[in-house]
C-alpha cells in the first residue's frame, strides 16, 4: 500500500492547494482551533482569528479532500470539541453539518494527553472534562 503524505510544514496549504490526483483513503486531523498553537504560519489552522474563521477554512480543507477521493474512496477525520471563554463548540457536528460527502461512521474514542486532564473540575463550572474525540467517516457518494 502506497503512502501519500501533505503537511503545512512542507509547503502544502489543504485550505487552497488542489489535492493532485485521487485516493482510496484520505485520513485529516485538524487542530482543535485555538488549543495548541502549531506554527506563526498565519495559514496554519490553529492560528485562525475566531470560531467562524476556523469553521470556513475547514470547509475549503473538507471540500478539497472530498474532490480527491475516488469514487468509492473514504475520508476520515479525527476532531475533538473545544470549550473555550465558557462556551463549548461541537467541532464534529459542525463538520457533519457542511453536508461534504456522505457521513458513513462516527467513532467516538478517548483522547490521550488531553489539556482538560489538568483541570481541576470539582470547582469548575463545568462538571465533565472533554476527553473525547471523534473519527468521522466520510464517502464520496
Amino acid at each position: 500500500m502506497e503512502y501519500f503524505g501533505l503537511d503545512l510544514k512542507q509547503g502544502f496549504d489543504v485550505v487552497n492547494d488542489k489535492i493532485k490526483g485521487e485516493y482510496d483513503l484520505i485520513i485529516a486531523h485538524f487542530p482543535y482551533w485555538k488549543i495548541i498553537k502549531y506554527s506563526e504560519n498565519p495559514k496554519d489552522l490553529s492560528n485562525s482569528d475566531n470560531y467562524c474563521d476556523f469553521i470556513q477554512k475547514v470547509w475549503f480543507a473538507m471540500n478539497n479532500m472530498h474532490q480527491a477521493l475516488a469514487e468509492d474512496g473514504t475520508l476520515a477525520v479525527i476532531i475533538g470539541d473545544v470549550r473555550k471563554n465558557k462556551q463549548y463548540y461541537p467541532i464534529f457536528n459542525d463538520i457533519i453539518n457542511m453536508k461534504i460527502g456522505v457521513l458513513k461512521s462516527l467513532i467516538i474514542k478517548k483522547q490521550n494527553n488531553c489539556r482538560s486532564s489538568g483541570t481541576i473540575y470539582k470547582k469548575s463550572k463545568y462538571l465533565i472534562p472533554i476527553a473525547h474525540e471523534y473519527v468521522l467517516l466520510f464517502s464520496k457518494y
